[in-house]
């Protein structure tokens, strides 16, 4: 975990699959003025333990076990991808314990998909994620990569230099990402497992009962995910904000990071 102390109310951060805490380095400090700051390494990611259980139940409990450790009352949180999954999963769980939710393309699954459509589409992504490469000959090599893959393009190079930085380890004269495909794809298939099938449509009810403030954002160049968003939000009756940008358009400067935390995060 790392943490940016501040006098404001505490805001919890939790990253998408494959990131990490210090990915919000950027932004961080920023957030400092308004809030005090933590950021999760999610298991398996960052400064946390890569073994064990990666299913969802797990991560909340870690996260409902960070509230409890640090003593945090009605925490903010923001959660990007998979942390946004397990940001709305807790806050269901637990709402006497936070504040307000606020999840960027979460890793929801569509509520009308087939149960045939989502195995293709688990068999097809888990391919694509296990080809992916986890070490690279320098930081410069893997950073030109991240200019040349669609959704990683959006990247600030200030969120790029952070995750190169803290999301790599040397490794045979050259760096390997800390959170290689494999956990990226253990958690793709967790998300459209669990998140989705029996009771997915009865799950995304409680978020709109929920006692607690939730509000999704996507981005208008997400694709098939900005269908899911709508859907998800007229079925479980909370407010969908649309962004310019993809799946990382939070992340493309930490001047745009801080101002989608503070427009829709308020002070109780």
């Amino acid at each position: 975990m790392t943490r940016w102390p501040g006098d404001g109310e505490p805001l919890l951060l939790t990253h998408g699959a494959g990131l990490g805490a210090d990915v919000f380095s950027p932004a961080g400090p920023r957030l400092a003025r308004r809030w005090d700051v933590y950021a999760v390494d999610l298991r398996g990611h960052g400064r946390s333990d890569g073994d064990g259980d990666h299913e969802i139940a797990p991560h909340t409990q870690d996260l409902l076990a960070v509230v409890d450790e640090l003593d945090l009352s009605k925490a903010h949180v923001f959660g990007h991808s998979f942390g946004g999954l397990i940001a709305l999963q807790t806050a269901v769980e637990a709402p006497d314990r936070f504040a307000g939710v606020l999840a960027f393309e979460p890793a929801v699954p569509h509520p009308d998909e087939t149960p045939t459509a989502t195995a293709e589409r688990l068999a097809q992504n888990t391919r694509w994620i296990l080809a992916r490469d986890a070490w690279w000959p320098d930081a410069d090599a893997l950073r030109a990569h991240f200019s040349t893959v669609r959704a990683y393009s959006e990247l600030g190079t200030e969120f790029v230099d952070a995750l190169i930085t803290h999301g790599t380890v040397p490794e045979n004269g050259g760096v390997r990402l800390r959170s290689g495909p494999e956990v990226e794809a253990e958690l793709f298939r967790v998300a459209v497992t669990q998140a989705g099938g029996v009771g997915h449509r009865d799950r995304l009810s409680s978020l709109g009962t929920a006692a607690v403030p939730i509000m999704l954002v996507c981005g208008d160049g997400s694709g098939f995910r900005l269908d899911v968003y709508r859907r998800v939000a007229a079925l479980a009756g909370v407010g969908l904000d649309i962004i310019p940008g993809g799946h990382f358009a939070p992340f493309q400067s930490a001047d745009r990071f801080v101002a989608l935390i503070e427009e829709h995060l308020h002070d109780r």
